[in-house]
């Protein structure tokens, strides 16, 4: 389930747009952020460092990332996971949204096709969403996304290996 939250997290960084190959070693400090790269029926690169909706949800962990101003935005669906513990190769679905003047295209990866490598996900507690986990790691997809409505004539969406990191809250 990927919730959508009216309240934007910002985290220090540049928003431009940029190669999808940006620094995404969080501090302590920072919230979240993403480098990302689609490519078909859109094509964009993005270090995004503004997020929504990012929670713990019983063993799925769920985050999207937008930037004002961009055309695009994209969210991550990761689960099962056990709080705490790192893994390797988690489920993930990826969701790709268009905004603006072509809001409601969108894109969303078939169950299987993406995976997450965990290589941060421990306690921790932000002064603002109090305590949470500290989560980053590696993402790839196997297949395309496809059109989430079936009379949508957009091409498949291509996305690229991605590296994430977010605080994720707690129910």
């Amino acid at each position: 389930m990927l919730l959508a939250t009216a309240m934007l997290a910002g985290c220090g960084g540049s928003d431009d747009e940029g190669d999808g190959g940006g620094n995404t070693e969080p501090g302590d400090d920072e919230l979240c952020g993403l480098s990302a790269s689609v490519s078909g029926g859109h094509t964009a690169s993005r270090d995004f460092d503004t997020c929504a909706g990012f929670a713990l949800y019983g063993d799925s962990l769920s985050v999207s990332f937008g930037a004002f101003g961009s055309d695009w935005n994209i969210g991550f669906d990761i689960g099962p996971v056990t709080p705490g513990q790192t893994a390797t190769g988690v489920p993930t679905i990826v969701r790709v949204g268009l905004t603006g003047d072509n809001v409601g295209t969108s894109w969303e990866t078939e169950e299987g096709s993406c995976t997450v490598d965990l290589t941060r996900f421990e306690a921790g507690e932000d002064d603002f969403f109090g305590p949470g986990y500290r989560v980053a790691g590696e993402g790839r997809c196997s297949g395309p996304a496809r059109p989430l409505e079936s009379e949508m004539t957009v091409e498949d969406v291509t996305v690229a290996p991605f590296e994430i990191f977010f605080f994720a809250t707690t129910e």
